[in-house]
């Protein structure tokens, strides 16, 4: 006895009797199936990988306005430092023009 696959490769297909007629074409309905089947499985993953990726960059969007928000404080921080910085530098110099030079600081400590 010869298998499918002699046979088909000797005799045309039409040539095969009806039940042979009949398995190939229920093999070729379980390959359409499949493939259905398959682009159904890719689909799914596909709805689970956005559904992951969504909240994942939800998450990530959250941390980003969380870190900018704390570099805006930060900056904020830092300006108020220098401005601070400047006013302290701006009285230190009204401070000296007052004061006069040092070294005549020293001869009124010791005059009195």
């Amino acid at each position: 006895m010869q298998s499918l696959g002699e046979q088909f490769f000797e005799k045309p297909f039409e040539e095969m009797g009806k039940k042979t007629q009949d398995f190939w074409e229920k093999i070729d309905q379980l390959h359409k199936k499949k493939n259905e089947s398959s682009q159904n499985i890719e689909r799914l993953k596909a709805a689970i990988d956005i559904r992951h990726l969504s909240e994942h960059n939800q998450g990530l969007s959250d941390r980003l306005k969380n870190l900018e928000a704390s570099i805006k404080r930060q900056q904020q921080e830092v300006d108020r430092l220098k401005a601070m910085l400047e006013q302290n530098r701006e009285k230190i110099e009204k401070l000296k023009k007052i004061r006069g030079p040092e070294k005549s600081l020293m001869k009124l400590t010791e005059d009195t």
